[in-house]
């Protein structure tokens, strides 16, 4: 373990001091801008072209380009996600608002009202069906009640 811990310190020690943070002209920040619009990903000559007009490195306007395509994904997908947060919530408001509307929920009920018969009938159940044999109503062995357990009988 102690080994590990000196590595990383050697590694430390040896890497380059950190570059200052490149700051861009308003100058510069348009070429860049002006050739973003045109093409979002620039061949080497464009890049070797805008560093030489704006007297940066190739390097540092490879990273600007990189950068703006992260940020242009970003806000797509934020916006992306903006949008369906919207639909969610007024799919949402308009499920509670005909859920709270009585009137949607009356129209509905009416038409069920409808169907009941206008007198009252009285229904007479032949008891003896009921008692008989299965077989007699219909039913094959596997479909009686327990004989998926033992569907050709209990031997």
């Amino acid at each position: 373990m102690e080994e590990t811990g000196k590595v990383s310190e050697e590694i430390r020690d040896h890497k380059r001091p950190k570059r200052p943070r490149t700051i861009l002209t308003t100058q510069q920040r348009r070429a860049f801008k002006a050739s973003f619009e045109v093409s979002s990903k620039p061949c080497r000559k464009v890049r070797e072209t805008l560093a030489a007009e704006t007297g940066l490195s190739v390097r540092v306007v490879q990273v600007w380009f990189q950068n703006q395509r992260a940020k242009m994904k970003k806000l797509a997908r934020r916006q992306q996600q903006q949008q369906q947060d919207q639909q969610n919530t007024q799919r949402f408001t308009a499920a509670q608002t005909s859920n709270g509307n009585s009137t949607n929920f009356e129209g509905i009920m009416n038409s069920y009202t409808t169907l009941q018969p206008t007198s009252q009938q009285m229904l007479v159940i032949d008891h003896s069906v009921y008692n008989s044999d299965s077989f007699q109503q219909g039913l094959t062995p596997p479909q009686m009640p327990g004989d998926h357990m033992h569907p050709y009988g209990k031997n």
